[in-house]
């Protein structure tokens, strides 16, 4: 990956402009057309090099519910179990590990009483005791700020 890849990748991450048309604004940053920063972050995420584009919120500053769940699912029903946890749309994430609780998935409520009712329904409908159900909600928030950086600032990239 060229310099100036890592440059607008970094971009993309960290400097994302809050406006109507943020790609032309990158586009101007970098001297390259509007059409041309599109193409090239269509690129990225066609390569798997961007996973998502979007906002992060504070959920629990806006009132919502969240929990990671673990889960123990006989291997026979795994697919099964997957089908119906990716079918709410509460949740955000869903991992299948190589553990006893072998899968994992979060799922974000606008109350404590919808998720409790989801996952009440999730172990319900994939036929889990309790026992096989880990609900791992957030003690103390130790927030990392996840950017990477892609390119040394003493590199020159435009």
């Amino acid at each position: 990956m060229s310099l100036k890849e890592r440059r607008l990748l970094e971009e993309l991450q960290s400097n994302f402009p809050i406006t109507f048309r943020p790609y032309l604004e990158i586009a101007r940053r970098f001297g390259l057309s509007e059409a041309e920063v599109i193409t090239k972050t269509r690129a990225f995420k066609k390569r798997g090099v961007i996973r998502y584009i979007g906002a992060v919120f504070n959920l629990k500053r806006l009132g919502f519910s969240s929990t990671l769940i673990a889960a123990r699912v006989p291997r026979s029903e795994l697919k099964r179990a997957v089908k119906v946890i990716n079918g709410y749309p509460q949740v955000s994430h869903n991992y299948l590990r190589n553990d006893k609780f072998n899968l994992w998935f979060t799922v974000v409520a606008f109350s404590k009483l919808e998720l409790l009712n989801i996952i009440r329904e999730i172990k319900k409908r994939i036929k889990l005791k309790n026992k096989n159900v880990l609900d791992l909600r957030t003690l103390k928030v130790f927030k990392i700020d996840a950017r990477f950086k892609l390119f040394t600032h003493n590199q020159k990239a435009i």
